[in-house]
């Protein structure tokens, strides 16, 4: 489903899936490598079938501007107006939740995100736990569609 230029394979298989009933879809802005292939073939998708799907993406960019900009060009090529989950992907430091969580900034500015949550796999709960429970307002809000 990543590989380059593999729509002729990749959107049957997605719509097969929404046929048989699975109405979950997940993928990345680093799936697919730097042309975000797996989002380009959902997207494709999407175009017509978006009411069928929650549809989830994640980004890794670790600055707050930067992560905007990432789940916009995510909306841009899953051709939709809005994701229904934004994970942050691989918060793994403290540092990475400070820069993306600024103090003082609202998230709700990205009101095109239904919900966001934040993923740590690869630190290890002791490291990450007592920053993300000081933010849990931040990181867990959800937007009302």
């Amino acid at each position: 489903m990543e590989k380059h230029e593999n729509f002729d394979v990749a959107v049957p298989i997605i719509e097969r899936a929404l046929d048989l009933g699975v109405n979950y879809i997940d993928t990345s802005s680093i799936y697919g490598g730097p042309e975000r292939w797996s989002e380009q073939y959902v997207g494709r998708v999407m175009k017509t079938r978006r009411n069928e799907a929650f549809l989830a993406t994640k980004t890794k960019e670790r600055t707050r501007d930067g992560s905007l900009r990432m789940i916009e060009k995510s909306l841009q090529l899953l051709n939709t107006d809005h994701v229904d989950l934004w994970q942050l992907h691989d918060v793994g430091l403290p540092e990475d939740v400070d820069a993306i969580f600024a103090k003082g900034v609202r998230w709700k500015r990205c009101s095109r995100c239904r919900t966001r949550r934040s993923s740590a796999t690869s630190a290890s709960p002791a490291t990450i736990a007592p920053k993300l429970s000081s933010m849990r307002s931040i990181a867990t809000t959800s937007t009302p569609s």
